[in-house]
């Protein structure tokens, strides 16, 4: 892609002294003419690239065989205690009535009652009235015949989620392993003793319970499973806790329940909280929940860690209807919410000073690559989208762990706070949330209900950062994956259709590269022509660079020559939003990861001759491993670019085609400085591009080589075409002026400004 400018710079050969300083304005004019049917021929192409998208719902959904494994060894039956915790000594109760009571006359739910307007009784100490032994629930599956597409583990230490495993996407793309999105985070802390202990946090656990003003831990007390077996298929689990009197273990205030509810083919788990009130007067409780941790972390190489953080908000004063959702200053990299203001905390992403007044959180979601997870409002098909706030309204965010010396083990873990619950004696109420746990798929976040949370316009962002954030268009991004998509659905093959995708380009803006490269070799040659004469004018007017450029200006009117008809490097400048958004769409689009390029040719040879699929080109989202020696990689010095212990045939390949590109764009140096700053490019050309290119994903450096190479192609085509203008004598005929042209009416404000300044009369 950066070899490319080199095609379109003026030659060196070519002596232009001090152009007129009205060529801008001619630019101008010739880049508003180009660039008016570029863009219709976009507008086109990405209308057809929408229609060929939204007709494809024959095209079967990518899945990958898959089996039932074994589920992971259940956590610890008894919850580690963080130091400086002091655990409970807890009885059983003697009788456990039912569970959650379902009043005869429910009270209607009004939302919170402040806590002045009831009388709330002292209650005293309070107990966690907790589970001696119970084990750890299932739901979902990893077995595709079931139709779910997640499997979750849930534990009864906080009735929290021990993990997600993914069922249709794997760790690597030759490998069997499902793929982890969230799991039980260890982090080391320190005492006042300064003695370090290990701690167990998990997601989306319930953290503690504060009732009429007491407030009892329950994230590392055991609960009781009350739905959910260990074995078989389940699309519910529920666990329940009762809170007493510290006394009188048998007397119980309060039951909390939480229900975990998966459907099939979802990647949403909708996660209840049910409290009952036991005692013979009202009681407030106050909820505080984990939601989500940390994505797990890959093996950074290419642009480093690319996990975000987000939150989805609501702008009444904006949106009176709040009916779309916003997340501007609410986006951060998680590299700069992990480092915090202060040593030990975390930098806010919500609320923080830069977001509008009056605005509600409507979901909060960590994001890598190509997976999310996202705490939401439970979503009502035909009901109006609520917000997160309105029953959670805080949302927090703690910081774990320390950053070592070669290994950052700093993880995030947001939290939820419920808003107060008033319950009146017998009384029970539930409030929700959802934890979508999936891909950055269109698809997915477009179907419904989640279609309303509007996940695919925030969350599918084809980005990658930096001072090229502004060019890179979002809808041409997505209409050239549309496009590629259609291309994909006709030959069945990514790597084809990366390819087919970069001879469109080229062709599309062919007749702007042929009209620039004619219109450069003509000037050159014009220019050369009219060497003598210039010299002359620089003799005659020795450093008076004014009349200089005026003379000069009147040669070109009188020969017929227009500087600004060579276009320059406005082809390159044209194709550079398309160049932009296609390397951000191929480094962000879910569609390639694990896809192997050419119908998995290379796999089958591997298969064939060593008996083991060969990683060459497996993955487009990766480096295409040519030869792979051993896991992991290197930093190299001075450039910081991440080196991997693999033979990447790809980058290499590239280079000998920069250094053929160079050779044929290059034209003859008219001085040393010029043959110096010629060499030196093409050492840039042919080292450090394939250098930084080296640990790319090979769709990149695929899409950059044929690329390269089409431009080669293009570029030797229009020399032939040139060259045959040549022989015909075609390609050097003057225009007559035209009377009162362009260059004339120019010429004469120049020189009429001139005598102004110089005090003339004009």
């Amino acid at each position: 892609m950066l070899a490319e400018t080199s095609a379109f710079q003026l030659p060196s050969s070519i002596v232009y002294t001090d152009p007129p300083s009205t060529v801008s304005i001619r630019f101008g004019v010739v880049f508003v003419r180009a660039l008016v049917p570029l863009i219709g021929i976009v507008i086109a192409v990405a209308a057809a690239l929408a229609i060929i998208s939204a007709n494809r719902a024959g095209e079967e959904r990518r899945g990958h065989a898959h089996s039932e494994l074994a589920p992971p060894a259940p956590p610890p039956e008894v919850g580690e205690i963080e130091a400086g915790d002091t655990a409970p000594t807890i009885q059983a109760p003697k009788s456990i009535p039912e569970s959650i009571p379902e009043p005869a006359a429910p009270l209607p739910n009004k939302g919170p009652l402040a806590v002045e307007e009831i009388d709330l009784p002292s209650l005293g100490d309070l107990v966690v009235v907790g589970a001696k032994a119970s084990e750890p629930a299932v739901i979902g599956s990893l077995d595709p015949t079931t139709g779910h597409v997640l499997r979750a583990e849930l534990t009864h230490f906080g009735a929290a989620i021990y993990e997600i495993v993914l069922a249709e996407y794997r760790e690597t793309a030759l490998g069997d392993t499902p793929m982890v999105i969230q799991r039980v985070m260890k982090s080391r802390v320190k005492d006042r003793s300064g003695t370090f202990h290990t701690v167990s946090r998990y997601p989306f656990a319930w953290r503690s319970v504060t009732v009429n003003g007491a407030l009892v831990p329950l994230e590392t007390t055991a609960w009781r499973r009350v739905a959910g077996a260990k074995d078989g298929i389940n699309t519910t689990a529920a666990f329940e806790v009762d809170i007493a009197i510290a006394d009188d273990t048998t007397n119980r205030v309060c039951t909390l329940r939480r229900t975990y509810t998966l459907e099939p083919g979802r990647f949403d788990i909708k996660v209840e909280h049910a409290v009952a009130n036991h005692s013979e007067g009202p009681i407030q409780v106050v909820l505080a929940t984990s939601a989500q941790t940390d994505m797990p972390q890959r093996a950074v190489t290419y642009m480093g860690d690319r996990r975000e953080l987000a939150a989805g908000y609501f702008n009444p004063t904006y949106d009176t209807t709040r009916n779309h959702i916003f997340t501007d200053n609410a986006k951060m990299a998680r590299s700069k919410v992990v480092e915090g203001p202060r040593p030990g905390t975390a930098a806010p992403l919500w609320p923080n000073e830069d977001l509008p007044l009056g605005t509600e959180l409507v979901w909060i979601a960590s994001i890598n690559r190509y997976f999310t997870v996202v705490a939401h409002p439970t979503v009502d098909r035909d009901g109006p989208l609520p917000s997160l706030e309105h029953d959670f309204p805080h949302l927090g965010v703690d910081k774990h762990g320390s950053k070592g010396q070669e290994q950052d083990l700093r993880v995030l873990m947001f939290h939820l706070q419920s808003r107060p619950l008033t319950l009146a004696a017998g009384q029970a109420e539930t409030i929700a949330f959802g934890a979508y746990a999936g891909p950055r798929s269109r698809d997915v976040f477009e179907a419904d209900p989640l279609g309303s949370l509007q996940f695919a316009s925030h969350l599918i962002v084809y980005s990658l950062g930096g001072p090229c954030t502004f060019c890179t268009f979002q809808w041409l991004a997505r209409g050239l994956l549309g496009f590629m998509t259609g291309i994909h659905f006709l030959f069945r093959d990514w790597g084809l259709a990366i390819i087919i995708l970069v001879l469109i380009v080229r062709f599309l803006l062919h007749p702007i590269t042929k009209r620039s490269q004619i219109q450069m070799s003509k000037f050159q040659k014009q220019i050369a022509a009219m060497q003598p004469e210039i010299e002359k004018l620089k003799k005659k007017y020795g450093d008076n660079q004014q009349k200089i450029q005026q003379e000069q200006m009147k040669l070109f009117r009188e020969r017929g020559i227009n500087p600004m008809n060579m276009l320059g490097c406005l082809p390159m400048f044209l194709q550079m939003p398309i160049w932009i958004a296609l390397y951000a769409m191929l480094f962000l689009a879910i569609e390639l990861r694990h896809e192997p390029a050419f119908y998995g040719i290379f796999q089958w040879l591997g298969e064939a001759v060593a008996g083991a699929p060969w990683g060459f080109l497996a993955d487009l989202s990766e480096p295409d491993q040519f030869i792979k020696f051993a896991d992991g990689g290197f930093n190299l010095p001075l450039c910081n670019v991440y080196i991997p212990y693999t033979l990447n045939i790809l980058p290499i390949l590239m280079a000998v085609f920069f250094f053929f590109q160079t050779k044929l764009t290059a034209t003859p140096p008219a001085n040393e400085q010029a043959r110096q700053q010629q060499r030196m490019m093409t050492i840039m050309m042919v080292t450090i591009f394939p250098i930084m290119l080296y640990p790319a994903p090979c769709g990149l450096t695929l899409y950059i080589m044929s690329s390269t190479l089409a431009g080669m192609v293009d570029s030797l085509v229009v020399r032939r075409h040139i060259r045959r203008m040549e022989a015909e004598g075609t390609l050097y005929t003057a225009k007559k002026p035209r009377a009162g042209g362009w260059m004339e009416r120019m010429q004469k404000a120049v020189e009429k400004q001139q005598r102004r300044r110089s005090g003339g009369s004009g």
